[in-house]
């Protein structure tokens, strides 16, 4: 079975691979050494048995160079995992989704803060209503009066 080798690092001219399922066979690296050296267009060849590691600068296309490692049956490239998206990215992108969405209803009158003030606002109002004028009030007063303050320091913030 043909080793796995993943693409760590990538640029032009320069390529370095690791090949897991073979780290620490130094007769493994030193055979795909030999056989890569040969090759017209790669400049240098560095492999390092220890961490499984193998560095190559040449002039070559790295999909040329990564089809002829896998036809002398000494690795194929694993198509990378993909990297999942960080949570506060998520739900930032999501915010911005949001917030252009409620401009747009609105005709540009309003956005998400507006939006969320209001509702915390009201929220509050029909606590302190119901009598629950400690915790449940003022909390959400105080939201609202946070989402009017970070609304604020964005707007000034993409002003200047």
């Amino acid at each position: 079975m043909i080793p796995v080798a993943t693409v760590e690092h990538r640029s032009s001219g320069r390529l370095r691979l690791r090949v897991r399922s073979r780290r620490g066979d130094g007769a493994y690296f030193a055979g795909v050494t030999a056989r890569l050296s040969s090759v017209r267009g790669i400049r240098t060849l560095e492999a390092k048995p220890a961490t499984g590691s193998i560095l190559l600068q040449h002039s070559l296309d790295d999909d040329t160079l990564l089809s002829l490692a896998k036809e002398q049956d000494l690795f194929e490239v694993a198509d990378p995992a993909p990297v999942p998206e960080p949570p506060f990215a998520a739900i930032s992108r999501r915010y911005d989704e949001i917030d252009r969405w409620v401009s747009n209803a609105t005709g540009g009158q309003a956005d998400l803060s507006t939006a969320l003030f209001g509702a915390l606002a009201a929220s509050a109002l029909v606590q302190l209503a119901r009598g629950n004028v400690g915790v449940p009030a003022t909390t959400l007063l105080w939201y609202a009066g946070s989402v009017v303050l970070l609304a604020r320091n964005d707007r000034r913030a993409s002003l200047s």
